[in-house]
């Protein structure tokens, strides 16, 4: 487990491998039951961490930052990490539909700076909030953290 401190959470990763990873395959003699597998000992990955904490991640995490902008209360979630600013620099704008949902896809949504509030309008559109009801976030500190499923955006945290 390691904690995010730009967002105060803990993550879980385990081997995490990019780009490329090149066990044996079940072809050259392998085996794809994960107690049998070939090659787990080798240190040939070039961004991995064990999860027993004893080798360091090597490289960054890449959260895809972008800036959306809001246009008639929607913006398309491209990028994971996103900084939200208002239509046409308004001090506070509604944020009703964030287009580009895929099941399991989680993104953290920030006002892109302390100028500008966004407010996160439970159930108007394809965000639920569930019991908090709208979130108005004022600061590019507070994040509210979402993953989507079924057709809507389901709020998992908010961090003022």
């Amino acid at each position: 487990m390691i904690m995010l401190p730009q967002y105060g959470i803990p993550f879980i990763l385990s081997k995490l491998a990019l780009p490329v990873h090149d066990h044996t395959s079940i072809w050259e003699g392998g085996d794809l039951d994960h107690g049998n597998l070939l090659g787990l000992t080798d240190d040939d990955h070039v961004r991995y961490f064990d999860k027993d904490g004893s080798k360091e991640l090597a490289g960054f995490l890449d959260f895809n930052l972008q800036s959306p902008v809001i246009s008639g209360g929607e913006i398309t979630a491209q990028g994971t990490d996103l900084y939200v600013d208002t239509e046409g620099g308004a001090g506070t704008d509604d944020l009703v539909n964030i287009n580009g949902g895929t099941t399991g896809k989680i993104i953290f949504v920030h006002a892109k700076d302390d100028g500008h509030t966004i407010v996160l309008k439970h159930n108007t559109g394809n965000i639920w909030n569930g019991a908090v009801g709208d979130i108005s976030l004022d600061t590019a500190k507070k994040i509210a953290t979402y993953i989507f499923v079924i057709n809507q955006w389901v709020l998992k945290s908010v961090q003022q």
